[in-house]
């Protein structure tokens, strides 16, 4: 497509330094709900194209010229709340140098808060709330028409409820309206389509890596939301509620992957993998009788979680699980939302690694009712269980999720305060609890990476690791920064997402 300008044009913000200072360091995330947004255009014969700035390196100055070198009539940014700020800055600049650019804008920011968002940022002329395939879709049908939303009743009516579009008419005025057509079911969504992706840019991060690059690492979602309540997640708390696609449509993606493309290794980005057991025994059986040999590895519930899913997981070339375990303290875990226990936490990482899984778990400091005599406790927990990896975070107040709730209802929210507060590991962001201050939450988050992975017994264990498998060199040089980067008098390294990129 060189040379053309495409109708629509979507964009993924690059994570410069000044809002994730070791994202890339992590990893490079392949961005799944734009090529799903691809999947859908293309079979509506709508003309689009993909840039992804983060996985190119950009910096916010060649991401704008990038854009305004495609000339897109229509271009759409997904962002969460953490780069929200920065993508309504390129939104802005994109509209000062060209004028006639439409911007719609959608992702876990706009799904929590779409009114407050289109208020927000001037330069969004379309807020995307749910689904986005089809609305996009309609959204480039009706305008190459040359057609307005609120005038086109052949695709459009008003809503008051959940999903769809919010926009400004010619008046200013905030408008919501939904597309008359509606995928019923997960199954009835395009794949996503993958071609317009340079895949060798795309990196899953430590531990989780089995030595594929390219096409042959592929990243899909069985489901979309999540069935529980956690208050610090605005997943199973906001509109659009859980649903799953079947296990022959789930298969026949990664078939299909698997064959046209070489694809051996596949990430599920599903909240939580085990939640419909019955559905995953029949998925497992169906790779397992394929003769495929793929590996692939998920995120999972502790509970349900017992030696025979395991043992269904294992032989279908699961490797590697990981578990939001978010404290270590039995009331904290209690009050979360999760309706686990840590009981349940030692079991499933007991017969995870029986069954030679690697294990990350995740934690976060500054939950609703921690202590540092909790968060102390997080940390010896996390040594207890003994992971092969412990992501650790400050809990952050998202839109849409109680933690958000209980900061307004406790005045922790000042009225001046900007979503470039809201990023998890960063000092001085929206980190203090009326038990705990910023300090301290800081202080135990460094604690933690220093506790767990100086332990003489995790660094004999990295070192045996790497001898057996040396790819897993670069998986562990990360922790080494990472270590770094919790002293505060060591400058951080510079890094792939800073702000000094191309």
């Amino acid at each position: 497509m060189a040379g053309a300008s495409p109708f629509v044009l979507l964009l993924n913000p690059p994570y410069v330094d000044e809002v994730y200072d070791f994202k890339q360091d992590f990893s490079v995330e392949y961005p799944l709900g734009l090529a799903y947004l691809g999947g859908t255009l293309e079979r509506d014969g709508v003309d689009y194209d993909i840039l992804d700035a983060n996985g190119l390196g950009y910096s916010f100055n060649s991401t704008v010229d990038a854009v305004l070198q495609r000339k897109p009539r229509l271009l759409g940014i997904t962002s969460t709340t953490t780069t929200v700020v920065l993508a309504g800055r390129i939104a802005a600049e994109c509209k000062r140098r060209d004028p006639g650019m439409l911007l719609v804008f959608g992702g876990a920011h706009a799904n929590a808060v779409p009114a407050e968002t289109l208020a927000d940022f001037p330069a969004f002329d379309y807020v995307v709330q749910g689904d986005g395939e089809i609305v996009l879709a309609e959204l480039c049908h009706t305008l190459q028409a040359g057609r307005r939303v609120e005038d086109d009743s052949e695709r459009w009516e008003p809503v008051t409820a959940h999903g769809g579009l919010w926009f400004r008419n010619e008046r200013g005025e905030s408008m919501h309206f939904a597309p008359r057509r509606a995928f019923r079911q997960l199954d009835e969504i395009p794949f996503p389509s993958r071609k317009k992706l340079a895949n060798h840019l795309y990196d899953i991060g430590p531990l989780m890596n089995a030595g594929y690059r390219g096409l042959k690492l592929t990243k899909l979602a069985g489901s979309r939301g999540c069935p529980y309540a956690c208050n610090f997640c605005s997943e199973g708390m906001e509109w659009p509620a859980y649903r799953a696609r079947t296990p022959e449509n789930i298969f026949k993606e990664i078939e299909t992957c698997y064959h046209r493309d070489g694809a051996r290794h596949f990430y599920f980005v599903d909240d939580t993998i085990n939640v419909r057991t019955k559905d995953l025994f029949k998925l497992c059986s169906m790779i397992k009788e394929s003769g495929m040999k793929i590996r692939w590895h998920c995120h999972a519930r502790v509970r349900p979680i017992n030696d025979e899913i395991l043992t269904a997981m294992r032989e279908s070339g699961c490797f590697g699980l990981m578990f939001g375990v978010e404290s270590g303290d039995p009331d904290i875990i209690r009050g979360l939302g999760k309706n686990i226990t840590t009981d349940h936490v030692r079991i499933a990482v007991a017969l995870a690694k029986k069954h030679g899984f690697k294990v990350l778990t995740f934690f976060m400091f500054g939950h609703i009712g921690d202590t540092p005599e909790t968060c102390q406790r997080t940390i010896d927990f996390a040594c207890e269980i003994n992971p092969d990896l412990a992501f650790f975070s400050m809990a952050t107040p998202y839109p849409g999720t109680e933690l958000y709730q209980h900061y307004l209802a406790n005045g922790a929210l000042a009225e001046t305060f900007s979503w470039d507060d809201f990023r998890p590991h960063k000092k001085n962001a929206m980190h203090h609890t009326p038990t705990m201050t910023s300090e301290e939450i800081w202080h135990f988050y460094n604690k933690a990476h220093r506790a767990f992975y100086l332990r003489p017994r995790y660094v004999g264990r990295a070192l045996h690791r790497m001898l057996q498998a040396p790819r897993e060199v670069s998986d562990y040089w990360w922790l080494v920064k990472e270590f770094v980067q919790s002293h505060e008098w060591i400058p951080s390294p510079v890094n792939p997402g800073s702000s000094a990129r191309a």
